[in-house]
């Protein structure tokens, strides 16, 4: 029995770390990755090969190390530098760096598993490398807008540090670019899913 009570007490007393690591004043490092597949679907504007749009699977890496600040509560401010490198099956390659503002949200359960809400949105900056008909790659560069959320789950292992699982969806808007040789402009909205593993420390 005094087993079992010290096992509850210190459990308890675990929970209670965890919750006051995400008490107003307090800040977060986290740093996540993923190696997946992806299932993205794209829609370009103004396009006659695609008028409706095409679907495709490819393959992506992908670091996302963030700052935050909780300004509440459970509430975090964050900002999210991510770099992307994207191995789509028509051989093309883009590479992606996201400059994401946004807010996470961790759900009070009152035990060390911790679900929480992110959502964020910002600037984009790719780099399209696309292999060429005559033999070679023309690169292009993509700049524009991207809207981001995600749902996940942390554990906290130690009082002041979690492994968090979490699934995202983005859509991205580059701003309109002018056609080659044409007065009409075109804009590629690009939205998939992802997964990924990372860490978070607080302090």
């Amino acid at each position: 029995m005094r087993i079992k009570s010290l096992l509850f007490a210190l459990i308890m007393l675990f929970a209670g770390s965890a919750y006051a690591q995400t008490e107003k004043g307090n800040y977060l490092v986290s740093a996540r990755s993923s190696l997946n597949f992806n299932y993205s679907k794209s829609k370009v504007q103004g396009s006659l090969v695609f008028p409706d749009g095409h679907s495709q699977a490819d393959y992506v890496f992908s670091i996302s190390p963030a700052l935050g600040a909780f300004v509440v509560d459970n509430l975090a401010f964050t900002f999210q530098v991510s770099y992307s490198m994207k191995d789509e099956n028509t051989n093309n390659t883009i590479s992606q760096l996201s400059l994401l503002p946004g807010l996470i949200y961790y759900v009070p359960t009152g035990i060390m598993v911790r679900p929480f809400l992110q959502v964020g949105g910002g600037y984009v900056d790719a780099t399209i490398k696309k292999a060429s008909s005559s033999g070679g790659y023309n690169i292009e560069p993509s700049k524009g807008y991207a809207l981001a959320g995600g749902l996940g789950i942390a554990f906290f292992v130690k009082e002041n540090i979690s492994i968090d699982l979490t699934g995202q969806y983005m859509a991205i808007k580059p701003f309109k670019s002018r056609v080659f040789n044409s007065g009409s402009f075109s804009s590629e909205r690009t939205s998939g899913i992802s997964g990924s593993i990372g860490f978070s420390f607080f302090f």
